[in-house]
Formats: C-alpha cells, sequence, structure tokens
C-alpha cells in the first residue's frame, strides 16, 4: 500500500455459528461491540452503526492490528464465523483474518482468511472454518 492510502474499516455483528445451521437462532455472540475496552487498535464510532448497532473504527496507518481475547475460547461446537465489515474505500487491497489457537502441537498454531477490499459500505460475511487456511 502506498502512504498516501488510507483504509479505514468498520467491525459490527461478531457472531459464531453453530454446526446445525446458518440461522440467526444458532449464533452465539463472540463479543459486544458497544464497548471497544476489551481491544487495542479499534475505536469506538458511535456515528457509524449497523443495523442500529455499534460498530468499532480500525484504521491502517494508525494502527497495526485490531486484536480482542475477551471472546469465548472454545468454538469446537461451530462451523463458521459472522461478522460484517464497512469498507470506505474500494481500494484493492487485501488483509488478513488471523484467528490464533492453543492447540498441543509445536509451533505456531492459527488460521487465517484473507480479504480484499472491493467493495463500498457495510458487506456481511460468513465464512466456514473450512475456508480458513491453517
Amino acid at each position: 500500500m502506498g502512504s498516501s492510502m488510507r483504509v479505514v474499516l468498520m467491525l459490527a455483528v461478531v457472531s459464531l455459528v453453530m454446526a446445525g445451521g446458518v440461522s440467526a437462532a444458532g449464533w452465539q455472540t463472540l463479543c459486544d461491540l458497544s464497548d471497544s475496552s476489551g481491544w487495542q487498535g479499534v475505536e469506538a464510532d458511535p456515528a457509524v452503526l449497523h443495523k442500529g448497532l455499534p460498530s468499532l473504527k480500525w484504521e491502517h496507518g494508525r494502527h497495526a492490528i485490531a486484536v480482542t481475547d475477551r471472546i469465548p475460547h472454545d468454538w469446537s461446537a461451530h462451523n463458521c464465523l459472522s461478522f460484517a465489515l464497512r469498507s470506505s474505500k474500494a481500494t484493492g487491497a487485501s488483509f488478513v483474518i488471523k484467528l490464533s489457537s492453543e492447540a498441543d502441537s509445536e509451533g505456531m498454531d492459527y488460521f487465517s482468511f484473507s480479504v480484499t477490499l472491493d467493495w463500498t459500505g457495510w458487506k456481511e460475511f460468513a465464512i466456514p472454518f473450512s475456508e480458513w487456511a491453517q
């Protein structure tokens, strides 16, 4: 990315989807985005709502990463991560979402998924765990 490029993403509605289906009844909310105190690298933006709910803002160049550990750690009953992102500009740039794991194996344990910023406004994602690179 060039130094003049500014990427701002808004994050809202982070959920796990139960293995039994993708209906809202099977969702488990991962984190409450009305409070940014459990996050690093993001800030609350009460001016930008998604379906009436608060969002968090991550700004490339201002923060290298957005991180939280205030989430449930056992996802074994689920098969999908669902979230909404808002992009202020369709730049074609990409970033990686990385989920760390504490598996009993040598080396780093994480799953990743690449997102290309090819839209403006809100976009909802439902990414099955089978599509995450390990």
